[in-house]
């Protein structure tokens, strides 16, 4: 029954747009990041959604002037992906990949196909601010969040807009115990 109820959420958060999730979702990253870094956090939840993006992207690209371990920023992801699984309800793989697509799509990154045969990313909002190495770094951030809310599988990047390609190209490996 929950996760009926969670695929009905889901299905109506892809098909209407929610500025005020968009911006509390942003909240969260930065905090995340924040965290990550041990830096203090900005508050841009009362924001302008495309103007709460731009703060973030520019809040990353100076902390990652910082040294972190992107064990650490991987660890911190992971358990934030962990807690979105746990609180989607969601089980189904598809379902779970539908959900992080939507997530991804409210931080203006298109991604399409599956992360079983891979997913293509040829359009990400961050690819035009960061550099090759920021965007390595902030990758780690990708691998947790995905990796907890898939849940025992492994993302890995064979390919990124910031080194030239004309797409990203991500895959998951899934694990069986």
């Amino acid at each position: 029954m929950r996760e009926q109820i969670s695929r009905r959420l889901l299905r109506y958060l892809e098909t209407h747009e929610s500025r005020l999730f968009q911006r509390i979702e942003l909240q969260v990253l930065l905090y995340l990041t924040a965290k990550a870094f041990s830096i203090p956090a900005k508050n841009i939840l009362f924001l302008p959604h495309e103007k709460a993006l731009e703060t973030y992207a520019l809040f990353t690209r100076d902390a990652m002037a910082r040294p972190t371990e992107r064990e650490r920023i991987y660890n911190l992801s992971h358990s934030l992906g962990e807690k979105i699984r746990r609180i989607s309800g969601l089980k189904d793989t598809c379902d779970l990949d539908r959900l992080i697509f939507y997530l991804y799509k409210n931080l203006d990154i298109t991604m399409e196909g599956d992360f079983t045969n891979g997913v293509k990313i040829p359009h990400c909002y961050f690819s035009e601010r960061y550099s090759p190495s920021q965007c390595a770094i902030m990758s780690a951030m990708d691998s947790g969040i995905v990796t907890g809310i898939h849940g025992g599988s492994e993302l890995t990047f064979q390919q990124r807009l910031t080194e030239g390609h004309p797409f990203c190209l991500a895959f998951i490996e899934r694990r069986t115990e």
